[in-house]
């Protein structure tokens, strides 16, 4: 189930840039994952860019934590891009409500996926393997509450659960829609999470009935990635 972290904005960095599986999977993220996809290929052609043995494999995603090198990478991916969001936080003084620095925060988020977008179907259909649900919804919590104490939320009890996943719900509509958008830099996509954003604070978070909060589920954000992936 959801659970509460809490944190400061000045957390320590969720990557050790010292590492040498940080800077391969890096190397393999930003020069191979655009052609090759989420893959060992694109993590073997990183590790004999930088001089490693292609038998070095092994050792990367062993340890960096996951069972298998595809599963690194793409957690790497979402690690990077969700560290990339401390960037911001010195110009949220300019947004003058939460629901403002939320809609920025989002919208940063998405588009750090835009380097990758032809292989985004390939990571969310990956995430969702039984073996790699639990830690991927994880990380996507995880999200929802960094953006969310970045936009200044000081909630507590039920209020603190209803909005990070209803944030969560709305981050991978995003997602989805992005697949689909062909505008000038994702703007089909930006204004969809921008309206539903509008939508869950005209609500004020406030999901009191069981189905209200059973939209919110686990499964149910499964279920909805799953039904938009075979839809292509």
């Amino acid at each position: 189930m959801f659970k509460r972290l809490y944190h400061s904005v000045h957390s320590r960095p969720l990557l050790d840039l010292a590492k040498p599986e940080t800077r391969i999977l890096s190397h393999a993220l930003s020069k191979f994952v655009p052609k090759y996809g989420f893959s060992d290929r694109s993590i073997q052609n990183a590790l004999l860019d930088l001089g490693y043995s292609n038998n070095g494999l092994v050792s990367v995603f062993k340890m960096n934590g996951h069972s298998d090198p595809v599963m690194s990478l793409i957690n790497h991916h979402l690690l990077s891009q969700r560290q990339n969001l401390t960037l911001e936080l010195e110009h949220l003084s300019t947004f003058k409500s939460e629901t403002s620095k939320l809609k920025h925060l989002v919208t940063k988020r998405l588009l750090g996926n835009a380097p990758i977008i032809d292989h985004l179907h390939e990571a969310l259909s990956y995430m969702i393997l039984p073996s790699n649900m639990v830690a991927s919804m994880a990380e996507l919590h995880n999200l929802s509450d960094d953006i969310s104490i970045y936009a200044g939320d000081r909630s507590n009890d039920f209020a603190w659960y209803s909005k990070r996943l209803a944030l969560s719900t709305v981050y991978v509509q995003g997602e989805l829609c992005m697949l689909k958008d062909t505008s000038e830099g994702f703007a089909h996509t930006i204004d969809f999470v921008t309206k539903r954003l509008d939508e869950i604070e005209s609500l004020g978070y406030a999901y009191n009935s069981v189905e209200e909060w059973g939209g919110f589920t686990l499964m149910s954000t499964v279920n909805l990635i799953k039904s938009q992936l075979v839809r292509g």
